[in-house]
């Protein structure tokens, strides 16, 4: 019973001393200083902070299929490609089934609602395409492509 009391104790006293539990913390006086002591400067100049940079890319440059004119936050995951638009499903259905078509693709499948839909084109070489557009919160479609 002793020997795991000793055991808790030590444990929790290391515990403390490893999170600084126990140990003083420093106090700082100011230096005094003189309004005549002091050096007439300017002010430092403001330190720029970093912005973030913006994808210097075009939805085009990015995505190697034909995207709608107002695309942003387009991505390029390893052949699953993406972006964001602000035209409706209807209008984005009826984009992809017109420039997909034209580059000899067929719809294979098809489920469209108010604010989602789900195409797959086929493709000579077997392999599909797929085309999901979602409504997200702010209203704004997301277009995925999986290539």
């Amino acid at each position: 019973m002793f020997n795991r009391l000793y055991l808790l104790t030590a444990g929790l006293i290391l515990l403390t001393l490893g999170c600084g539990l126990l140990t003083p913390e420093a106090t700082s006086t100011p230096a005094p200083t003189s309004p005549a002591a002091e050096p007439t400067a300017e002010p430092a100049a403001p330190i720029p902070t970093a912005t973030p940079t913006q994808n210097e890319e075009s939805a085009e440059d990015i995505i190697p299929l034909p995207v709608m004119d107002d695309a942003s936050e387009a991505e390029d995951f390893f052949g699953l490609y993406s972006y964001v638009t602000a035209y409706s499903v209807e209008e984005i259905v009826a984009f992809y089934e017109q420039e997909l078509t034209g580059m000899g693709m067929s719809v294979a499948s098809e489920s469209v609602g108010n604010d989602f839909a789900v195409l797959s084109f086929a493709r000579e070489d077997d392999n599909p395409l797929t085309l999901n557009v979602i409504t997200n919160d702010a209203g704004l479609r997301e277009v995925r492509l999986a290539d």
